[in-house]
Parts: structure tokens; sequence; C-alpha cells
């Protein structure tokens, strides 16, 4: 297995009720995390896992910045970074 340079932290478990949608409260909490995986950790990388059948989390994910992992199809992983 490959091992990348890269240092990198994971998040998970990120869930905001749905009453709360549009405040940008995930974003927040995703901004939080990056800066606590770069101050605290010296992290270059914040990766998050999402179920591989969730293509609206996906999607969620992506305008936010966040990418596939390169190499991997989306049917097999739902990893993102």
């Amino acid at each position: 297995m490959h091992k990348r340079p890269e240092t990198a932290l994971y998040v998970r478990r990120v869930i905001v009720s749905r009453r709360y949608v549009g405040l940008g409260l995930g974003a927040a909490l995703l901004d939080w995390a990056g800066d606590v995986a770069r101050r605290r950790h010296r992290a270059v990388l914040l990766r998050i896992d999402v179920w591989t059948t969730n293509t609206a989390l996906h999607a969620y994910y992506e305008k936010r910045g966040f990418t596939r992992q390169r190499g991997r199809d989306p049917r097999e992983t739902g990893a993102l970074r």
C-alpha cells in the first residue's frame, strides 16, 4: 500500500439538525475542523469518509472544496479530501 507523505486528519459524524439548514453551521464546523487540523496538528489535509450511496452528501462536501481521492472509484469508496 502506498503511503501518502501529507499529514491528514479525519472528520467524522458531522451532523447538523435539519431545522438549521441554510444557516451555514455545517460549513462553519468544517472550517473550524480545518483550522484545528492546521494549527494544532500541522495537517495538510482534512479528510471525510462518506457513504458511497449518499451522493447528495458527496455534492455538499464537494461544494465546500473537498475532492474525491484520486485513483478511487466513487462506487467503491466515499472518501473525500
